[in-house]
């Protein structure tokens, strides 16, 4: 080879090379550009948004009607993807089987028979032989008014004191109006969930003599009396089950933004109202109104975990019963540090929960919001899949890229629901295998790669189902349960008393439990009359629920 062609030949490799170095170059600035104007485009649609808030808030002020708020239909196949239709699929299959069984369980039910009108046929022939009677049962429903006048005999002795009979026991506690009627009030203001003012218009249409305020003080009452019940679901929920699922929603009480937080499975449904949301909040509603603070060996490790500089030498197994006691103790420590003394909160919750009997395995699972990471936590595959479903992206390759990420998330998905019923170990590796890969992923779209980097992050919570099959893997069960108290809070408007709000929390909690459980909502509230006795506690009801399930802590394992 001549020293000309091997001139010629490095020549070529050198250029080849160096049009190499420019083609990435280009790239990574075209890269770069696409992500600036999806940057770009997201910071566009957020300022009109803005803009539109403060023409909005403008109106208000001149007294101009705003622009409307034209929503768009929550089945629009953009903003959801497969889990979340598999969830919804769910959820109907489930109330489809509900209902069946709630069907067949009315079915065997003795129908009682209140009259018994026996038909003949006339001029029956001489051959015909009497075989008996064929039943057809007609059901109705009498709806009418039932008033007792007591006439109480009364006596003036010689000092002109008037002396009357005694009424019964029940009447003296209900005064002017039954039991029964209570009861009824009660019923169809919850369970239909009607106003005040359509239960004031069903009772006058039935000569029933009520004004909108009886009313209004007979379900607030009715709601306070059932106040141990609805601490008792909670309780005997997390001393038993495996795992629960919570949510919340914004609320408004007293004209002033709260919290409706909500913690449930299969067997039972527990609503809470707060101000605030925190990890402090949500430690406190899981103690049921009974808050208490004790620092124990659970709260020296709970403590450990936050690596704690200035961690101070505590005094374990003291119960504070009310938080005057307890910031007492923690006054006489000295400590300064904001995040410290919060710490030292969450621990004496958190110590306080595990002596009452809760497992430190208990399961949580949640929409990764940072006040429910206590416990064990696990997450939800719908919220994964909606991070990446609302990326507003507009370049092709974008979109190219995360398609192919919610198609390997998508079946990932489905391999974990087979694995929850065939518990195959094949299919555990290939799913770890796939998720692996897919978190390994290096994308060109920065915002998906931050989803990508997060979902690695989140490997336990989202795999937990591999360990323990029962755990479920969607968080749809409390969404829906959130929705029925957003449709509360859209029929009735906003709460103004204490007393009224815990009186939506107590009813909200007790008729989901019970439609969980099979159980009539109006059994339940004659059951806790003096017209009819002996129904099991709704608490070992749900127990019950929880081991038909088969998702109690020893079917967890």
């Amino acid at each position: 080879m001549t020293q000309a062609t091997i001139f010629y030949s490095i020549s070529i490799k050198e250029k080849k090379e160096r049009i190499f170095d420019a083609w990435k170059k280009i790239r990574e600035k075209a890269v770069g550009l696409l992500n600036k104007n999806e940057e770009l485009s997201k910071e566009l649609k957020d300022s009109k948004e803005e803009i539109q808030r403060l023409k909005d808030h403008i109106a208000k002020i001149e007294g101009r009607p705003k622009k409307p708020n034209f929503k768009g239909s929550s089945s629009n196949k953009d903003s959801r993807g497969k889990i979340c239709e598999d969830g919804d699929q769910k959820n109907e299959s489930k109330k489809g089987k509900n209902d069946n069984s709630s069907a067949n369980k009315e079915a065997q039910k003795p129908i009682d028979i209140h009259e018994t009108v026996k038909l003949t046929i006339p001029d029956v022939p001489d051959e015909w032989i009497f075989k008996g009677y064929k039943s057809f049962v007609v059901q109705d429903i009498k709806i009418q008014q039932h008033n007792t006048e007591y006439l109480r005999a009364y006596y003036i002795d010689k000092n002109g004191k008037c002396h009357y009979a005694e009424l019964p026991e029940n009447i003296k506690e209900n005064g002017h109006y039954g039991e029964t009627l209570k009861s009824f009030v009660s019923y169809i203001y919850h369970s239909l969930r009607s106003t005040e003012g359509l239960v004031e218009l069903f009772l006058n249409d039935f000569g029933v003599r009520i004004s909108k305020s009886t009313i209004h003080s007979i379900i607030i009452k009715g709601a306070l009396d059932l106040k141990g019940d609805y601490n008792s679901i909670l309780k005997t929920a997390l001393l038993n089950s495996a795992y629960i699922q919570v949510d919340d929603t914004k609320e408004i009480h007293n004209n002033k933004a709260g919290y409706f937080t909500q913690i449930a499975n299969e067997a039972f449904t527990w609503f809470a109202a707060n101000d605030s949301k925190s990890k402090i909040t949500f430690l406190k509603t899981l103690h049921a109104e009974e808050v208490r603070y004790l620092f124990n060996e659970a709260s020296i490790e709970y403590l450990k975990e936050k690596n704690i500089l200035d961690m101070p030498i505590l005094i374990l197994g003291i119960v504070y019963k009310s938080k005057e006691d307890y910031e007492k103790y923690i006054g006489s420590l000295e400590i300064k540090n904001k995040a410290t003394l919060r710490y030292l909160e969450e621990a004496a919750l958190f110590g306080s929960l595990i002596d009452m009997g809760i497992p430190v395995n208990l399961f949580i699972m949640s929409d990764d919001a940072g006040q429910f990471n206590i416990f064990k936590r696990i997450l939800c595959w719908i919220h994964i899949e909606r991070n990446i479903k609302k990326l507003r992206h507009v370049s092709g390759e974008f979109v190219i890229e995360v398609d192919s990420v919610l198609t390997q998330i998508w079946n990932m998905y489905f391999d974990l629901k087979e694995y929850k019923i065939t518990k195959d170990p094949d299919l555990k590796v290939s799913i770890i295998s796939k998720f692996d890969k897919l978190t390994s992923l290096s994308v060109h779209y920065s915002e998906l790669q931050k989803q990508l980097n997060k979902l690695s992050r989140k490997r336990v919570e989202l795999l937990a189902a591999l360990d323990n099959p029962l755990l479920p893997l969607h968080n749809n069960l409390s969404e829906n349960n959130i929705r029925k108290a957003v449709q509360c809070r859209d029929i009735r408007g906003s709460t103004h008393s204490i007393d009224g709000r815990l009186a939506k929390c107590i009813m909200l909690s007790i008729y989901s439990t019970c439609t969980k459980c099979f159980v009539s909502f109006w059994d339940f509230l004659l059951s806790k009359t003096s017209l009819r006795e002996g129904m099991l506690g709704l608490d070992l009801i749900a127990k019950d629920r929880l081991l038909q399930l088969n998702i109690t802590r020893s079917g967890a394992g």
